[in-house]
């Protein structure tokens, strides 16, 4: 069952049977989409957003749970936030996520029917994707959806790159006490753990701040080098900084200057 994450409504003056009706049509039309039994999801679309509903990717995921509805238009129309589970993909990468998905349903003839809006935004796992002038239709003047990725890997590599270090080379003095530091950067929409390989070089050390990156937080790898009483050394040494659950690695190259 999908059970639901918060209220019945924003307005508490929904009807108690408006909003029973509305939730049985959603947690029909996401368990339709689960089984990939697309032809009976299509029947609970507004027949005038069908075609669209029928052209576009369809979510690949575990289980959705109804969270926040929002009422309009007395409460003929709402905007349903879904909490999808599922993975991203890509080569042995399986990254399991949570998606927030936006849809529009609105009541005809007593019915609920999830619809697109034609200035909505189109529903994305990663997201609304506005629609923008570059990506409405062509020639004949009627609007088309956004284009989205047709190639989910392309779209896991992407997500991928979001994970990034500010350079590749720390550079210390060769004689002398000296440090550096490379910023790790989580930009995706998700939390990561990071680690840093351990060096054998006498008098270095490569620490991080912090293992534990939220969504758009940063973490510095401390690079620290006390020469006092080791013997002098001009060369490079390499360590690496691994994420999970992405499965990437980051070479580092640490510089040894004269």
């Amino acid at each position: 069952m999908l059970a639901p994450l918060f209220g019945s409504a924003a307005d508490k003056k929904v009807p108690a049977k408006v909003d029973a009706a509305l939730r049985a049509r959603v947690e029909k039309f996401y368990e339709a989409l689960i089984a990939q039994k697309y032809s009976e999801a299509v029947s609970i679309v507004a027949p005038e957003s069908q075609d669209l509903f029928i052209g576009e990717r369809k979510g690949d995921f575990n289980s959705c749970e109804t969270g926040e509805i929002t009422y309009s238009d007395k409460f003929m129309k709402a905007t349903v936030v879904e909490k999808c589970k599922g993975e991203l993909r890509y080569l042995t990468l399986r990254m399991p996520e949570t998606f927030s998905i936006e849809s529009t349903w609105k009541q005809v003839h007593g019915k609920w029917y999830w619809y697109e809006a034609p200035d909505a935004p189109v529903a994305t796992p990663f997201g609304p994707l506005k629609r923008t002038q570059e990506n409405m239709g062509g020639g004949n003047g009627e609007p088309s959806r956004p284009a989205l990725p047709a190639d989910p890997a392309a779209l896991a590599r992407n997500i991928m790159q979001l994970v990034k270090l500010d350079k590749t080379e720390a550079k210390l003095k060769a004689g002398e006490a000296s440090e550096d530091a490379v910023e790790v950067t989580n930009g995706m929409p998700g939390p990561i753990t990071v680690s840093v390989e351990p060096v054998t070089q006498p008098g270095l050390t490569v620490k991080l701040d912090k293992t534990q990156l939220q969504a758009g937080e940063k973490a510095k790898v401390m690079i620290r080098y006390d020469p006092a009483g080791k013997p002098k050394f001009d060369g490079s040494v390499s360590t690496q900084v691994h994420v999970q659950p992405t499965g990437q690695s980051f070479p580092i190259t640490i510089i040894f200057e004269q």
